[in-house]
């Protein structure tokens, strides 16, 4: 197995640093494409392609299959009422994210590979090679390792 070559600590410091921004991005997007849908026009768009156009329709009551034809002076209305269904989907998609990245965060910080070790009995402690050593092997074996002086010369 390939020796890890980075400080143990250092992959989940930044593993959760990146989770949580990423987190913060999804709370902020959910906030603020949730006012978006708020302030749109009442309603949905359906489109349909007539090979060389497009026409769009307006449709308020989903027993109404048809709905209101926008002509090109609507054409606004049809543009919003498109952002709005996108953005029904991006919330419902970054609500989605957001739950495994929360569920990810909570697990870094519980169950990470890290806190294996230091949740064994000291029994067992004794007879395991541990993938990461505990904090006062780690602080223990820092210390132990001598420093290397500069040497400056004088000019």
């Amino acid at each position: 197995m390939k020796e890890v070559t980075y400080d143990q600590y250092t992959w989940n410091d930044i593993a959760l640093s990146v989770l949580l921004e990423r987190k913060q991005y999804l709370e902020d997007l959910i906030k603020n494409k949730t006012v978006s849908i708020s302030k749109a026009p009442e309603g949905h768009l359906r489109a349909i392609d007539r090979g060389n156009y497009y026409q769009y329709f307006r449709r308020v009551d989903p027993k109404d299959s048809t709905g209101e034809y926008l002509n090109k002076e609507k054409r606004e209305l049809a543009r919003q009422l498109a952002q709005k269904d996108y953005d029904r989907d991006a919330i419902n998609e970054a609500q989605r994210e957001l739950a495994l990245v929360t569920g990810y965060v909570e697990h870094l910080k519980k169950r990470s590979l890290i806190h294996i070790y230091d949740r064994l009995k000291p029994a067992r402690k004794r007879l395991v090679n541990p993938i990461y050593v505990d904090d006062e092997q780690y602080i223990q074996e820092w210390r132990s390792k001598e420093y290397e002086t500069l040497d400056f010369y004088e000019m």
